[in-house]
Formats: structure tokens, C-alpha cells, sequence
């Protein structure tokens, strides 16, 4: 894990936490990368998905 920090949640606790940050559309929003960040998992394997975000952010002054 290159980015974040390992999840306190519970699996069941992190499912629902995780659908909650869904867009209306049922797709990632900002909140969902975030949530992703901070809720991670050693072997969940968005260090690469993660990276881009936060490269992406840095490209246009998104705080992440």
C-alpha cells in the first residue's frame, strides 16, 4: 500500500460506508476516492487507481 491508510471498518461496516459515497449514478465520486484513501485494505490493490486520482488532483489544485 503506497497511499492511505489501513481501514479500522469492519467488512460489513466499509460495504455500506462505500456505497453511501456513490454518485446518483452509482459511480465514484470525489467522496468515494477519498473514502478509498482513508479505508484501505493491504491487499485491495487501488495503489495504482489511487495514484492517478491523486496525480490528477494535483493537476488541476483538487486538495486529496
Amino acid at each position: 500500500m503506497t497511499i492511505g491508510a489501513e481501514t479500522k471498518l469492519t467488512d460489513r461496516e466499509w460495504i455500506k460506508a462505500f456505497l453511501n459515497t456513490l454518485d446518483a449514478e452509482q459511480d465514484h465520486s470525489h467522496e468515494t476516492y477519498e473514502f478509498l484513501r482513508d479505508n484501505r485494505f493491504s491487499d485491495d490493490g487501488f495503489d495504482q487507481e489511487l495514484e492517478i486520482y491523486q496525480q490528477l488532483c494535483h493537476e488541476r489544485g483538487i486538495q486529496f
